[in-house]
């Protein structure tokens, strides 16, 4: 019950924690050459960016309440190819982290030498 209340907020929570990010690019834009037209193009393609992953969305999975539909496998599926690929993600970066050396331990390691 508490796996599927998490699973319910988690988009939402991720909307809000992600929806910094145009504002921040928009008033970098904005502080630049040209920063009128820069910042209008900038929400051009940003609103046709959600158009069409909102398009996508639908298209794909407009069915996915009616477990007969074929909207409900393409859901299912969506679900695991995206917990695969956080799967990856996760396991690139903690690859990468035990490759790298933080640079407090470098700091360190040069003032006992």
């Amino acid at each position: 019950m508490l796996i599927q209340a998490i699973g319910a907020v988690l988009p939402a929570a991720l909307a809000v924690a992600l929806s910094p990010f145009p504002l921040i690019g928009i008033v970098l834009i904005l502080a630049g050459r040209q920063g009128r037209r820069n910042g209008l193009l900038f929400t051009a393609g940003w609103i046709a960016g959600l158009g069409i992953v909102a398009t996508l969305v639908v298209v794909v999975f407009g069915g996915a309440d009616d477990p007969e539909s074929p909207s409900s496998a393409n859901a299912d599926w969506g679900r695991v190819l995206a917990g695969v690929a956080l799967i990856v993600l996760g396991a690139q970066m903690v690859a990468a982290s035990a490759c790298r050396q933080p640079d407090r331990d470098a700091t360190l390691n040069g003032v006992t030498r």
